[in-house]
């Protein structure tokens, strides 16, 4: 599997944590401080993007890049002191924040830590996979004749508990991480799995196991 998502939805823009991440049946990652990673990611998110809504209101458009935010300006205002960390804590695979597309990213790293720090952050937002789709029959008793536990309408495909791909996986033209959302997956989903390169082209939703 390819790059992990998570994602927090707020104005005009999509703030999203990348992970490079492959799962497995377990983690040996202590929960406690996955839990504690997740928040602060989470965190910095929601600081970003009230950020950039903060300077569309006063420079009535959008920053082209979070750098841009941190160079005080002719009328002596500075939006952000520094890019937040992200996931710069992983020397080899993190990175902070930076814009793609329509949405705000950062690379936190691959195994079993990021996968857990994602599972933490969708809890946190109502998504719960390890509950409700860690298999099939998992998915299958989350969605029952189309109603899903909490009342929504659902499918197979279309269960918000599931992890699901960011970008259509029937689609299988170039694309630059910002055009071609797979129409299974939520923008309020805290993760979903970049294959935005190299892809498959099957395979929804995706299960834990």
């Amino acid at each position: 599997m390819s790059n992990l998502i998570v994602s927090v939805i707020a104005i005009a823009l999509v703030a999203a944590m990348v992970l490079a991440a492959t799962y497995y049946g377990g983690s040996s990652f202590n929960k406690y401080q996955a839990e504690a990673r997740a928040s602060k990611l989470l965190n910095e998110a929601e600081q970003i993007v009230g950020t950039v809504a903060y300077y569309r209101v006063v420079k009535s458009e959008l920053p082209t890049s979070l750098a841009q935010m941190t160079v005080t300006d002719a009328s002596g205002t500075n939006f952000l002191s520094d890019v937040p960390e992200g996931g710069k804590y992983d020397p080899n695979l993190g990175e902070k924040w930076k814009f793609v597309g329509d949405y705000v990213m950062t690379a936190i790293g691959q195994g079993s830590r990021p996968e857990t720090e994602c599972l933490a952050a969708r809890r946190r937002l109502g998504y719960d996979a390890e509950r409700y789709c860690a298999n099939a029959a998992s998915a299958a008793e989350y969605c029952s004749n189309g109603t899903g536990v909490n009342g929504e309408d659902c499918s197979e495909t279309d269960n918000r508990s599931c992890l699901h791909y960011c970008f259509d996986p029937a689609d299988t033209a170039p694309r630059d991480q910002a055009n071609t959302s797979n129409p299974y997956f939520s923008p309020h989903d805290p993760c979903c799995i970049d294959n935005e390169i190299g892809g498959p082209t099957t395979d929804e939703p995706v299960y834990l196991e």
